[in-house]
């Protein structure tokens, strides 16, 4: 299941997220993870769940990263039982929106036209 808090900046979404997280982690029997870009405003996070900073993966640059990362942390966990996303880096989504490169081709001289 997927649920998302927007609203505007300074509406409490990160607090929302975080407390959450730290109820979703008293009544788990698995794993919870937090997956944020930077450690600010985590000070109030349960140290029983799972801090991921982002900003620690620069290699992860696009959506498709993004979820090969999330696919990878599965796949070396199966005690994951909920992972809260803070902060989905829109940079991810407009990269992964823009439409691809078309190659155009000249014909060689041995091909068939």
């Amino acid at each position: 299941m997927v649920n998302l808090i927007t609203g505007p900046r300074g509406s409490g979404k990160t607090q929302q997220m975080i407390d959450l997280a730290n109820e979703k982690v008293k009544t788990s029997s698995g794993n919870v993870v937090f997956i944020k870009r930077s450690s600010k405003d985590t000070y109030s996070v349960d140290f029983n769940i799972r801090v991921i900073k982002m900003a620690d993966y620069p290699d992860v640059l696009t959506l498709e990263e993004f979820v090969g990362f999330l696919y990878g942390m599965a796949a070396g966990n199966h005690d994951i039982e909920a992972v809260f996303i803070i902060e989905f880096p829109l940079d991810f989504i407009t990269s992964s929106c823009q439409m691809p490169q078309v190659s155009h081709h000249t014909s060689h001289p041995s091909m068939p036209q």
